[in-house]
């Protein structure tokens, strides 16, 4: 027997790994081949080419669609209390049941989501400037 919580996490892990494969072949379709042609014509290998030169820019190209992953997973993770996996939503849903009180529940909940979600983003907008930062100008 499979429990519940096994199946969500598979779930959603094969879902989101299909999106950022998706997004991480994109971020690095868009740094251009002249990178491996100038890693090559420095006498680099290919795993110094890689990891010194196309990844950092792969990052750059990468990190917005990531992060907005990232944030879509947080919200996505109700969902499993739909398949009775022990998750905020359900705990919400049993306390709001018990007290006769759903609505100072569910208020609780989302300002829990959204707390979780403020301090991602916030974490997230502190790397893009850290990924960026020799991409913009000086004041």
């Amino acid at each position: 027997d499979v429990s519940p919580f096994l199946c969500g996490v598979i779930a959603l892990s094969l879902l989101y790994a299909a999106y950022a494969s998706q997004t991480l072949r994109g971020a690095l379709k868009a740094v251009p081949s002249g990178q491996w042609e100038s890693g090559q014509a420095l006498g680099l290998s290919k795993t110094a080419i890689f990891f010194r030169l196309v990844m950092p820019q792969m990052w750059r190209h990468a990190l917005p669609g990531l992060g907005n992953q990232w944030l879509v997973l947080l919200k996505d993770t109700a969902l499993v209390s739909l398949i009775s996996v022990n998750d905020l939503m359900l705990q919400t849903k049993s306390i709001a049941t018990r007290t006769q009180e759903p609505f100072n529940w569910y208020i609780i909940a989302a300002a829990i989501y959204l707390v979780i979600t403020l301090i991602s983003q916030y974490i997230l907008k502190r790397i893009d400037l850290r990924a960026t930062r020799f991409e913009r100008r000086p004041d």
